[in-house]
């Protein structure tokens, strides 16, 4: 197994501040972290996740954030700490956008940080117990994602048994010809409940050869009728993958009356047609 060992600014720190005259240097305990997983206990919609990387505290200390698998120096103390571990995403699937996952809960363990040790600590989330799934959609009974968007009823997302990233079923839409683009929403229009919201997510798997954009059509009252607004666009992947999409600040407005999740499919330039499975498609938020 190749381990990535990372020395964060503040560690670096800690070590210089022994002194170049310090007879004895700071030797570190070493927590080895690897193959996360998430358990998503009694709640549908799969096990996937894209968790590349964890943000590690010991004793309330951040001692920075690593990509897995990682092999993470913590200074011996010889004493018992508190280590907690983030599950780290790409936020909006943007590489150099890193960000802990707000809705996967933190693991906390008690550890004695002996010298030279080192620790292994499973990786092993779930969700945390506060949060709402407004949607979860994993095709394995209904199609949640029927409002039809654009008009064209020659274009459907249809349930499929070809391939699903867990679970027997997906989401499969085909584009051929001059029916290049397919937009859908959610047949519920979600209230908004209050004033102040918390932080809100969209997770999704997906594969194909189309390109996908992932946002909300809002109602207010500027736009009772509703205005659509794509948040990211991924590209064509061979491979499912998942995406974590903030829409926080979407959901936060204060004249937002309510929403629809939206998805539109649409052949990329130089291809004829296109097919996409999506899976596992899941709107959480805070209260």
């Amino acid at each position: 197994m190749l381990y990535r060992i990372f020395f964060p600014f503040l560690l670096f720190l800690l070590f210089q501040a022994c002194g170049l005259d310090d007879n004895a240097s700071p030797v570190p305990t070493y927590l080895i972290l690897e193959n996360p997983s998430v358990d998503p206990g009694t709640t549908p919609g799969g096990n996937t996740h894209k968790i590349t990387d964890v943000w590690v505290y010991s004793d309330g200390q951040l001692q920075g954030i690593f990509p897995l698998p990682a092999k993470v120096p913590v200074i011996a103390t010889n004493a018992e700490s508190e280590i907690i571990i983030l599950a780290g995403i790409r936020k909006n699937g943007i590489l150099d956008e890193p960000a802990f996952y707000p809705f996967y809960q933190s693991i906390t363990r008690k550890v004695v940080l002996e010298e030279q040790k080192e620790i292994n600590i499973p990786l092993r989330f779930t969700y945390v117990d506060d949060c709402t799934f407004e949607l979860i959609a994993d095709f394995e009974f209904d199609n949640l994602l029927k409002f039809n968007l654009d008009g064209d009823t020659s274009t459907n997302l249809l349930i499929s048994t070809e391939d699903a990233a867990s679970g027997n079923k997906s989401g499969k839409v085909v584009l051929t010809g001059s029916s290049s683009i397919l937009e859908v929403a959610t047949d519920e229009t979600f209230i908004k409940l209050s004033q102040i919201s918390g932080s809100a997510y969209i997770e999704m798997d997906y594969k194909g050869t189309a390109d996908i954009g992932i946002g909300l059509v809002t109602y207010d009252e500027i736009s009772p009728g509703g205005q659509l607004q794509y948040k990211v666009v991924v590209v064509p992947r061979n491979d499912w993958n998942k995406v974590y999409i903030d829409i926080t600040q979407e959901i936060s407005s204060p004249r937002l009356k309510g929403y629809k999740l939206a998805l539109a499919f649409t052949v990329p330039s130089g291809q004829q047609s296109a097919v996409a499975y999506i899976d596992n498609v899941k709107m959480i938020r805070y209260q």
